[in-house]
């Protein structure tokens, strides 16, 4: 390029003298000889921008009177607490380093530099089982159920009889629904469940053994009032109590042990009162969706002829949370 100028400076040079010696007798004005430098001095200047690509580059003016402010560690921000000054100068210039973020930040133990550490209230802890959970749920069950003896009076012949009353397992549905308040809940539930009973005895009369075959059903609406302690996010323990209104009605009809002779029969069928404790653990598997073993006890009124019934639920149910 060096090299490229000088031979166009040369050419300059030699046209003034060659142009001087083709007149010699002409003696331009000084005028004239100005005006042929200027105009060759801006087709040099053309020539010069064509071979080094930059054209039309427009020259910066600089304006004097505004001085650029310059960093210096004289006049660097000061910052007590949030910031610190990098004191590394770097192509004349001073950086300056933003540590407020960098406060939480600690040794990468996978062997980097640096990692942010998150301590926002967005990761706290669950604290209760409305937020591990939701805020409703419903949840049918499906189980079996024990009964403990009661008697039954009715009247055989001419004379009244006391029996006991020998109940045997049977099962239980339900459906319940339900509302979290933290850690506390409150539901309300229905269940059908029915089982078998049995009596046996003699006739006063003629000494012939008998036996009773029964049914009990019951079915039970009830409210109850509950807690829940979260063991993990996974697991969590329940427990409740409740009042409800229960349809009771006993059935048994009594037949001769040789002949199947019927001799009696007694039923009765009233709405009572009812309340129980519960008990219960779940398991919180995927998504919305709980699994839960229970114990349930609930007491039904006595109705007629049939005393008070004591209930032993032992349920399986499913949940859904939303």
């Amino acid at each position: 390029m060096r090299l490229k100028g000088i031979s166009i400076l040369l050419f300059f040079l030699a046209s003034l003298v060659i142009g001087s010696a083709q007149d010699p007798s002409a003696k331009p004005t000084r005028s004239e000889i100005f005006d042929r430098m200027e105009a060759r001095a801006q087709s040099l200047a053309k020539r010069m921008q064509e071979m080094s690509g930059k054209e039309n580059q427009l020259p910066v003016e600089v304006n004097p009177n505004v001085q650029t402010p310059v960093l210096s560690p004289s006049n660097l921000p000061q910052n007590s607490s949030k910031s610190e000054v990098v004191q590394e100068e770097k192509n004349g210039s001073f950086l300056v380093q933003n540590t407020e973020a960098s406060e939480n930040r600690s040794p990468d133990p996978s062997g980097g530099s640096f990692y942010v550490v998150d301590d926002s209230e967005d990761y706290l802890p669950i604290e209760n089982a409305q937020d591990l959970l939701g805020d409703y749920y419903i949840s049918p069950s499906l189980g079996f159920v024990l009964s403990s003896e009661s008697k039954v009076t009715y009247k055989l012949g001419s004379s009244m009889e006391v029996k006991d009353l020998d109940n045997e397992m049977g099962y239980g549905v339900g459906m319940k629904a339900g509302m979290r308040f933290e850690n506390f809940f409150t539901e309300f539930g229905i269940r059908y469940s029915s089982l078998d009973c049995k009596i046996y005895g003699t006739v006063p009369s003629s000494g012939s053994l008998y036996t009773g075959d029964g049914t009990i059903d019951v079915l039970n609406f009830n409210a109850r009032l509950g807690y829940t302690f979260p063991i993990n996010e996974l697991i969590s323990l329940n427990g409740s109590v409740g009042l409800g209104l229960t349809n009771r009605k006993n059935v048994i009809d009594s037949y001769l042990d040789n002949s199947n002779f019927f001799i009696s029969s007694v039923s009765s069928s009233e709405t009572v009162l009812s309340y129980d404790l519960a008990f219960s653990i779940s398991y919180y598997m995927a998504e919305s969706y709980l699994i839960s073993l229970g114990y349930n006890y609930m007491n039904v009124a006595k109705i007629s002829q049939f005393d008070a019934l004591n209930l032993h639920y032992f349920e399986l149910g499913l949940g859904l949370n939303f």
